[in-house]
């Protein structure tokens, strides 16, 4: 009788070591395929220093990437210690705004704070790190990070359009300005003459996260008679006579413009009226649909809808099954 019949435990454990033995060069394994991998790319790439921050314990790098087929990119890396622990890619990334002018909205100002400055009032370091993904149209985004004590996402705001930190109330925290992309081809005749409300994003202390900030976005109702005489010059705008190639009616981009004003201010019932006063006489089908298309599927298709809900007193239901994924 050999050792291992005789003694269970050795034979048992003769066994996990040699499963352990298979795993770990299973795992030396995908860890040098790995390595591999990397220093390939590395080979098919070269990177660039750009600039380099210190905020306590982490490291900020970013880099011009320049890849083996000529294309370009930045990369910002966040290390702790030494150790990654955070890394951004895009066409362009900076610790700066990109986009720094609103526009039409003069009165506003566009706060540029300093890399690594807190941004929410609160303590510690902070990022505002803001992308650009190249061409005449698309697409810019902005990310807050709290550094400590570890790393925190506070806001990611994504969807094609500007995001620029503002001062809009009494309290230390900056708050984001960006607008909403889920009217992106809403009766639009046209790349230029598609809409997109504006959006104001608050810090909730309570969450750590930035949110709706429905204080600021509601509004009171507006002048009656400064709105009907809106609506009578709308209804004699050419583009209703305009059908787009989805058959659909093509709607004036101002009063498109006016009504996703009223109903992300908490004046959703002004909208409707509006809508109401402005559609041209014998194109009443047309005009149910769309406010159907509005009120079911498209202000509950926006990320926002909570908030926009809240405002205007209504439930925060889902949208219907028939509602298309946008």
């Amino acid at each position: 009788m050999t050792s291992r019949a005789r003694y269970p435990s050795l034979a048992l454990g003769a066994a996990i070591l040699a499963i352990l033995l298979v795993a770990l060069a299973a795992i030396r394994g995908e860890q040098a395929a790995a390595q591999d991998e990397m220093q390939e790319e590395m080979q098919e790439e070269t990177q660039t220093l750009d600039e380099e921050h210190q905020f306590g314990d982490v490291v900020a790098q970013i880099y011009s990437v320049s890849e083996a087929d000529g294309a370009t990119s930045q990369r910002l890396v966040l290390l702790r210690s030494g150790v990654e622990v955070a890394r951004v890619e895009d066409y362009l990334v900076s610790l700066r705004c990109i986009s720094c002018e609103i526009d039409g909205q003069d009165h506003m100002r566009v706060a540029t704070p300093r890399p690594g400055e807190n941004i929410t009032g609160q303590t510690g370091h902070q990022l505002a790190i803001h992308q650009y993904s190249g061409g005449a149209s698309c697409c810019e985004g902005l990310t807050i990070l709290s550094l400590e004590p570890d790393i925190e996402v506070l806001a990611s705001v994504t969807g094609g359009y500007p995001a620029y930190l503002v001062q809009m109330d009494d309290d230390p925290a900056l708050e984001i300005v960006t607008f909403d992309p889920a009217y992106w081809d809403w009766h639009a005749l046209s790349r230029a003459d598609r809409v997109a409300p504006q959006v104001v994003l608050k810090f909730d202390p309570a969450s750590r996260k930035y949110a709706f900030a429905e204080a600021i976005m509601r509004a009171p109702p507006p002048d009656a008679a400064a709105l009907a005489a809106r609506a009578r010059r709308w209804k004699a705008d050419p583009d209703w006579k305009v059908t787009l190639a989805d058959g659909v009616h093509a709607v004036p981009n101002g009063l498109r413009d006016a009504v996703l004003e009223l109903a992300y201010s908490g004046n959703l019932r002004a909208a409707i009226a509006l809508l109401h006063a402005t559609w041209p006489d014998g194109m009443e089908e047309a005009r149910d649909d769309f406010l159907a298309d509005l009120q079911e599927c498209r202000l509950r298709a926006s990320n926002y809808w909570p908030g926009i809900a809240r405002i205007n007193a209504l439930e925060a239901e889902p949208a219907p099954e028939h509602c298309p994924e946008r």
